[in-house]
């Protein structure tokens, strides 16, 4: 009984010294208060730190709060539109699944006919699957054209893209088929030289080629022997190249535009340098 009582009386003596201790000597926004008098220098490391984080969380939330109220005329003018346009949307689809699925009858009135949904459905769905063939087709051929007398140096042509996802943490990086770059010079009437890229990948609308079937091949005929490069008259299509680097970017993406190169009709090695590329006389 005499340990149980000694640990009982020396458990009250420990809460009697924290009541008895002075108060907020463990609460720094006590301890803030009592301090905020002082000079900087005379308050405590603590203080000091716990002035300074509330300093900063305050103006934190004065900017969130000032963003906040910022976004409520946009968030208004989203509403509003929802809004607006919710009505006349439903009207729409009703339209269409109305005409999707019902049909008139011989006294001009409207009946349900799950046939006639059915068979509109595999309508659209051979559009959405044959349109961009079609589409494809219409851009390819009204962008096909001939290049004269593309100069490509001895290191013009290399490999662009050859893996998969290669610079993505956590994703399997797997060969691809090559896209070749080429990187050539075109020298137009007046004699200015004019760069000029083009990429050569495999296009099924041009089957009848074998370049558009094997890119690889094509563009080891353009791969140049001579120290002087090649020069070649290609045909080519697309308007992938000429396009801004992002705009590119999405129009692969969504458009498949990156075929370039489609035939490559002849290529000659070049002995000396063209008289173009050499500097003027006096410079």
């Amino acid at each position: 009984m005499d340990d149980l009582e000694r640990q009982i009386a020396l458990e009250e003596a420990r809460r009697q010294a924290i009541r008895d201790a002075k108060p907020g000597a463990f609460d720094l926004s006590a301890r803030a208060k009592e301090e905020g008098d002082k000079p900087e220098s005379e308050q405590s490391a603590s203080v000091r730190t716990y002035t300074l984080a509330q300093q900063a969380i305050r103006f934190i939330q004065k900017i969130l709060s000032y963003g906040w109220k910022a976004l409520d005329p946009i968030v208004h003018l989203i509403v509003r539109f929802v809004l607006w346009i919710s009505p006349k949307l439903y009207r729409v689809l009703k339209a269409f699944l109305y005409w999707l699925t019902f049909e008139k009858d011989e006294t001009q009135h409207y009946f349900f006919a799950p046939w006639r949904g059915i068979a509109n459905c595999i309508k659209i769905g051979l559009l959405f699957i044959f349109m961009p063939l079609i589409l494809g087709a219409v851009y390819y051929y009204s962008t096909w054209e001939t290049y004269h007398d593309i100069y490509i140096p001895n290191a013009g042509v290399f490999i662009n893209q050859n893996f998969v996802r290669p610079n993505e943490p956590g994703q399997v990086v797997a060969p691809r088929d090559e896209i070749f770059t080429v990187l050539g010079k075109q020298i137009e009437a007046d004699g200015e030289i004019v760069p000029i890229r083009f990429d050569i990948d495999s296009n099924f609308y041009f089957w009848f080629y074998h370049d558009a079937n094997r890119p690889d091949l094509a563009a080891a005929k353009m791969d140049s022997q001579s120290p002087y490069g090649t020069k070649c008259t290609l045909e080519a299509t697309g308007i992938y190249t000429r396009l801004p680097r992002y705009i590119r970017i999405w129009a692969v993406r969504w458009l498949d535009t990156r075929a370039e190169i489609v035939h490559v009709v002849e290529c000659e090695e070049q002995k000396e340098l063209p008289k173009a590329f050499l500097p003027a006389e006096g410079k």
